[in-house]
């Protein structure tokens, strides 16, 4: 009678000594940093510079905060052995192992809220800018319908055991539990949705770009900016594949990708729904670049550069303008009234106060148009001048 001897072969050196902790600390906290610039910058503008802000800043404001303390947590569970593989602490202690793992379940939610709202705050920033009915439908059912999912899921994390606490440390705390696979299936599917509409949302601002009246480089330039949501998107993507990891026995090591691949998709998603809020930055710092200044003013610099007209210097506000005539100051108070004195007849003007009088605006047209005589078509049939006062009017 033979017998057969079953002989497990210990983990070599090279194996126990495989760590990702160098890769989590660094990843973690230099897409933190970035976040965190780029969301200063954005707070910076809607509350000094253009002094619009709304929910949607207030969402990614909560979102960074969430994001913040998932990185701390995770990076006391790096510290305790978070990418270190199981055999390898279970000679540290009874302990070492349900901690982290406790503490990649704790992160683990913060990171689904954090991108849940990171969503949101890009969907409540394109209801600003979407005046479609359709649109701002698609835009509402995408925002409640992520987050119900990752709310959804956060409760599924800790109600997949009778006792809750079986489920980080079961050996402690045995207790009747749902399959492994449910919740893996029930986030690949959510982790799935949400890379989908990270997709619809990097859409959809073009269905509006087309209408706008801009230059074509312009609008490519808009359009690339709002479009940003793609790159979180393809994170998405990444750490979905990655969820499979949460029902491998090794799970302190196959869940390192997993927190870093959530740590980029929700660093992204806050980059991609701020980056378009910094145009204002860009014309306070870099006023003479495409990105710095409004398309009107990109259009007469282009003309200027090719000789085809002459560029009128903006005054600024209470300075003498040294083409003014004496006495006049250059104001920035339009008023419209009606139109008195001084022969100019009846009917209503557009004027300036600059403190001394009032100028109003057709005084260098009717130094062309041969001061407040009547042009007619029949004295100057075709050579005559047409003045048109543009007024345009920009939300930020």
């Amino acid at each position: 009678m033979d017998t057969t001897t079953t002989t497990t072969t210990p983990p070599s050196a090279e194996f126990l000594a495989e760590t990702k902790a160098p890769m989590l600390y660094a990843g973690l906290w230099t897409f933190t940093a970035v976040t965190s610039v780029i969301l200063g910058l954005r707070l910076y503008v809607r509350l000094r510079l253009s002094t619009v802000h709304g929910i949607d800043d207030a969402l990614a404001t909560v979102s960074w905060v969430l994001l913040a303390v998932f990185v701390a947590v995770d990076s006391v569970a790096t510290s305790l052995g978070l990418g270190r593989h199981a055999a390898y602490l279970a000679a540290a202690g009874d302990d070492t192992v349900p901690r982290i793992v406790f503490y990649l379940w704790l992160g683990n939610s913060l990171a689904t809220m954090a991108n849940s709202l990171a969503k949101t705050s890009f969907a409540f920033t394109l209801l600003r800018i979407l005046p479609q009915r359709w649109a701002r439908t698609l835009l509402w059912a995408v925002a409640v319908s992520l987050n119900l999912a990752n709310a959804c899921l956060v409760v599924f994390i800790y109600a997949q055991c009778a006792d809750a606490r079986s489920v980080w440390d079961p050996a402690r705390y045995p207790s009747r539990c749902w399959p492994p696979s449910v919740l893996t299936d029930f986030a690949i599917f959510v982790g799935a949705y949400s890379g989908a509409m990270d997709f619809v949302l990097a859409v959809l601002p073009w269905t509006v770009l087309p209408k706008l009246q801009m230059r074509a480089r312009e609008k490519f330039g808009v359009a690339v900016a709002m479009s940003l949501g793609v790159v979180a998107g393809a994170a998405s993507i990444v750490k979905t594949v990655n969820l499979q990891s949460l029902s491998l026995s090794d799970a302190t090591w196959g869940q390192a990708d997993l927190v870093m691949w959530g740590c980029v998709e929700v660093s992204l998603t806050i980059m991609a729904a701020s980056i378009p809020t910094l145009r204002p930055l860009a014309r306070k710092f870099f006023p003479g670049s495409s990105a710095g200044r409004s398309s009107a003013e990109a259009a007469a610099a282009a003309a200027a550069a090719a000789g085809s007209s002459y560029r009128l210097h903006r005054l600024e506000k209470g300075k003498r303008s040294v083409a003014a005539r004496p006495g006049a100051l250059a104001g920035n108070v339009v008023t419209i009234g009606a139109k008195v004195a001084g022969g100019r007849g009846g009917g209503v003007g557009l004027g300036v106060n600059a403190g001394a009088g009032t100028h109003y605006d057709d005084d260098s047209d009717r130094s062309i148009l041969h001061g407040d005589e009547a042009v007619s078509t029949t004295e100057f049939p075709d050579n005559g001048i047409k003045a048109t006062t543009e007024v345009c009017v920009r939300y930020e």
